[in-house]
């Protein structure tokens, strides 16, 4: 799947002690995958701006780096901000990637999760340095069939099969079976999906300001990236444990995202009606009980 396509874009992409300028908040195993690469992670954080990055911070970023910067991973709708990129937006920061001869690293398997404006992808500006990176898991919810795929110019691909031959011999033929019906024959799926999320994102964002914390409305993917209240601590490892412990409700921490996201939780609304009110209803009983 895509967690695989990554590993082997770093592995073929990245020597040892190349710079990745990373996003942040970005998705966890991201760093993993970049460790054990060798490659260096440049991390940008993105908080002060409402989590959407920037021609400037990159500059900054560039600027200051010890190492040379290789590439940047670009991933949006953002996991776990939902945060996504205007056409404007994309396109200047294709003249600055283009500027510092930044290969573009972009996941983007959240794309036909985008609810209220057009997806665009950096291939349809800067395609000779984009290596795109798709899947099944979320746009027909077969996360368990582990299949996606990478799309790049024909001597990229090349050297990306060489180091995915000896990762992956190949995909099962009844995955790709059902990659093939998902994609010729399911099409209306993704936007009933969509759709879907776009209505749980409104319930569960509503009744967290309700509860005092602040949260930038995503624009995609399932998730919401959520600042703890002030009476709530500044510390979402902590406030995540006690809650799974008193409260029975596993949220994810901010630092599992970025260093400078330690006051953060992350909620995803990818789960039926009926637990998203229960886990809301249990969050709520929790806080009302800490608060007094």
């Amino acid at each position: 799947g895509v967690s695989e396509a990554i590993n082997v874009i770093f592995q073929t992409l990245l020597n040892d002690n190349d710079g990745l300028l990373v996003p942040e908040p970005a998705y966890g195993p991201y760093f993993s995958s970049l460790d054990l690469a060798h490659g260096v992670r440049l991390s940008i954080d993105t908080t002060a701006n409402d989590f959407k990055l920037t021609p400037d911070m990159v500059e900054e970023t560039i600027k200051n780096a010890t190492v040379p910067v290789k590439a940047i991973l670009m991933n949006y709708p953002t996991n776990p901000t939902g945060v996504t990129y205007s056409r404007d937006e994309i396109i200047a920061l294709a003249e600055t990637f283009t500027k510092h001869n930044l290969w573009v690293i972009s996941d983007e398997i959240y794309s036909v999760l985008t609810y209220d404006q057009e997806h665009v992808s950096f291939a349809e500006y800067i395609p000779e340095r984009t290596i795109y990176i798709n899947g099944l898991s979320k746009s027909h919810a077969m996360t368990g069939y582990r299949v996606g795929f990478i799309l790049g110019q024909a001597e990229t691909i090349a050297q990306l099969q060489k180091t995915h031959g000896t990762l992956v011999f190949a995909v099962p033929t009844f995955v790709q079976d059902a990659a093939l019906v998902a994609l010729r024959d399911v099409t209306d799926t993704p936007v009933k999906m969509r759709d879907i999320y776009r209505q749980r994102r409104d319930k569960v964002l509503s009744q967290l300001q309700a509860l005092g914390f602040d949260v930038v409305e995503p624009e995609g993917a399932f998730y919401l990236f959520a600042k703890l209240p002030a009476d709530l601590g500044t510390d979402g490892d902590v406030f995540a444990l006690q809650l799974a412990k008193e409260g029975k409700v596993a949220v994810v921490p901010g630092s599992a995202f970025s260093d400078a996201a330690q006051a953060y939780i992350r909620i995803s609304y990818a789960a039926s009606d009926e637990d998203l009110a229960e886990g809301m209803k249990r969050m709520t009983k929790y806080i009302e009980k800490v608060r007094g």
